[in-house]
């Protein structure tokens, strides 16, 4: 009877034992659970769920690239839509100033060869402008400088300007190969005409191309109009042109400006619907997203509100456990005939 009270004792401690193993590593389960936020360290915890929640984080992860695509192409987009508006201001103001002297019967033409100047400078600048180091005028070839002649406009402008002044050419005539002149006649880089467009992919059927390079008719336009007012001389004794033919200079100054303007706004606005459409495209992306971070982390995801449930049940459950499995460690013969 000893004996089989024995192995009964045993059997039970062994018993009791085990389940306090359990129990201790069902705790340390729920306390990974509250310090991770998981339920299962790996995917394969999941079970049944586990390809469905990889097809979603996959998607999901899908979603995330297009939309730092979209994010760094409307970063691009939003810098050259601002530099193009500043250079359209450029052209503006070479007009007025133009139109103020022509109304005004103003020789002096100081003012808008200054103004022409400087603005020069701007226009070169804004047809380099970067972001993270890329050329955001250049095309796809974003390592090359778009604009880094000025001496090759000013030098055709002071040719023209020269045969002008001197009757080899009319007023017709200038104004005539004025326009003529090629991007690289002004300064701009000619490799610019071999690069090729820049476009970014926003979704899986979809590519959207956004390119505007330093040699487009608006930006050029602009920069003869610029260069031609910046190296214009008045007619002086012994010049051929008169002062009529002078303001008809100005005015087709002001007519190529006014057209590179108008370009420029129009180009600007078509990059603006380009950004309008990616903005809109994002916003489904992240909506996408949300939904698939949403699905997947209900099945990934712990309630740390019921798991902190849990583990103070539990722990309540091991501190019994712990107490009775003692109780039981101190019986013996003597304690049960007394």
């Amino acid at each position: 009877m000893t004996t089989v009270n024995g192995l009964s004792f045993l059997n039970s401690s062994q018993t009791q034992t085990g389940r306090l193993k359990d129990l201790a590593s069902t705790l340390n389960d729920l306390e990974r659970q509250m310090s991770t936020s998981k339920k299962y360290d790996t995917l394969a915890g999941l079970g049944t769920d586990s390809l469905s929640v990889q097809r979603l984080r996959m998607d999901k992860n899908t979603l995330d690239t297009y939309s730092t695509n979209i994010d760094n192409a409307t970063s691009r987009i939003n810098l050259m839509s601002q530099t193009m508006t500043s250079a359209s201001g450029l052209a503006s103001q070479l007009v007025s100033a133009i139109n103020s002297s022509v109304l005004g019967g103003n020789t002096d033409i100081s003012e808008i060869t200054t103004l022409a100047k400087q603005g020069m400078a701007f226009l070169g600048d804004m047809m380099n402008t970067q972001l993270d180091g890329r050329y955001l005028f250049a095309g796809s070839d974003t390592t090359a400088q778009p604009y880094s002649d000025s001496n090759t406009a000013n030098a055709n402008m002071q040719a023209q300007i020269t045969a002008w002044l001197n009757g080899t050419q009319t007023t017709a005539q200038l104004t005539a190969n004025v326009n003529a002149f090629s991007a690289s006649d002004v300064g701009i880089n000619p490799a610019l005409s071999g690069s090729g467009s820049v476009s970014v992919r926003v979704d899986t059927s979809t590519e959207v191309d956004y390119t505007v390079k330093a040699d487009n008719s608006g930006m050029q336009d602009i920069m003869k109009a610029l260069a031609l007012a910046a190296n214009l001389t008045a007619p002086g004794a012994g010049d051929t042109p008169d002062a009529t033919q002078m303001n008809n200079v100005l005015r087709q100054i002001a007519t190529i400006a006014q057209g590179g303007a108008d370009a420029l706004n129009a180009q600007n606005a078509q990059i603006g619907s380009k950004f309008d459409l990616m903005s809109s495209i994002q916003d489904t992306h992240k909506r996408d997203a949300a939904t698939y971070e949403t699905l997947f982390s209900s099945s990934e995801n712990a309630d740390t509100t019921e798991v902190v449930a849990k583990v103070q049940q539990l722990q309540t459950q091991l501190e019994a456990s712990y107490q009775v499995t003692s109780i039981a460690s101190k019986l013996s013969l003597v304690n049960f005939i007394s």
